[in-house]
């Protein structure tokens, strides 16, 4: 980046401002100068060592303000230190009860997750069906995101939000237990995935964005007005990351774009046959002039840490 753009993008990361939770009524507070907060969250931090040195040079030379850790891959452990070194990169966890690395508990403690070989669901598609049958112990869940988040905070990491790799917590019953996570271990916020399309698949997606962001708030955790990143998962490339930017509604004061860049060429990712443009993703976070861009346009860049709790504290 430009140093005029850098410079821009280092004045507006707000880390602090105050904005109103998810249940509040009216026009969420902006700052003193009117400006719209934006947070843009890398997914997968530790998915491999090159996917977390690439979350940190977007943060440094890009406009990447947030990330969430994916402990399960075998990147977090030589990783994670960096972590602690950036406080302005917030960091979430990427709650995770699929894919081909091992869970944290013992397969014994969670068994309604794991096959007889005590490998975890390849995807949502094998794990959901399950859930909707009722073959999904919750205590289970519970046991295993509990895991995830305190190795996040073992390695001196305060969590300042929660997601979960491929929208699990969007599902009722995981996200009941998502919610009182947050609660339990003091953190703030939750992502409230959404999808902008109008499919005949999408919307059971939005009946449920909509209830977990009445959850949400219920509980008095926050999320942003708006996410973007679901339609976009591997593909928010610079045309549809900065089509999607620009038709934000006016009335929205804090958004989430969720991202997913990596190194391009790196051998430890060949095993995760996703499909993803990280690379592309990359290149289009990192241009010159982009935070400059953004600025001008009304946007400041912030963390998970600029939704700050105002609803009344637990049991109030």
């Amino acid at each position: 980046m430009t140093p005029s753009s850098t410079s821009a993008l280092a004045t507006h990361i707000d880390h602090s401002t105050r904005l109103s939770p998810a249940n509040a009524s009216g026009p969420l507070a902006a700052d003193s100068n009117g400006r719209r907060l934006l947070i843009v969250n890398a997914d997968d931090f530790g998915l491999t060592v090159r996917t977390s040195e690439t979350i940190l040079r977007l943060h440094h030379d890009g406009i990447v303000t947030s990330t969430s850790a994916l402990v399960l891959a075998p990147g977090f452990e030589p990783t994670s230190h960096f972590l602690a070194d950036h406080p302005t990169l917030g960091t979430g966890v990427h709650l995770c009860l699929i894919g081909i690395d091992p869970a944290l508990s013992p397969a014994r403690e969670i068994s309604s997750l794991v096959n007889r070989r005590g490998a975890l669901a390849r995807s949502w598609h094998f794990l959901l069906p399950r859930l909707l049958a009722g073959r999904i112990d919750l205590d289970d869940v519970r046991r295993e995101l509990s895991a995830q988040i305190e190795m996040v905070i073992a390695h001196g990491i305060k969590p300042m939000h929660l997601d979960s790799h491929q929208h699990l917590h969007l599902w009722p019953g995981i996200s009941t237990v998502v919610i009182e996570l947050a609660k339990q271990y003091g953190i703030p916020a939750i992502r409230c995935p959404e999808s902008r399309s109008y499919k005949t698949e999408r919307p059971p997606v939005t009946v449920m964005s909509h209830r977990l962001r009445k959850e949400i708030a219920a509980a008095g955790l926050l999320t942003t007005d708006r996410f973007a990143g679901l339609d976009e998962s591997g593909k928010a490339v610079a045309a549809t990351f900065d089509r999607v930017i620009d038709r934000v509604p006016a009335g929205v004061d804090s958004f989430e774009f969720g991202v997913h860049p990596n190194a391009g060429t790196d051998p430890d990712r060949v095993r995760y046959a996703w499909g993803h443009r990280g690379r592309e993703e990359a290149v289009g976070l990192s241009r010159p002039h982009l935070a400059a861009t953004l600025v001008a346009k009304g946007w400041r860049f912030g963390n998970f840490s600029a939704l700050q709790a105002t609803a009344p504290a637990s049991g109030s």
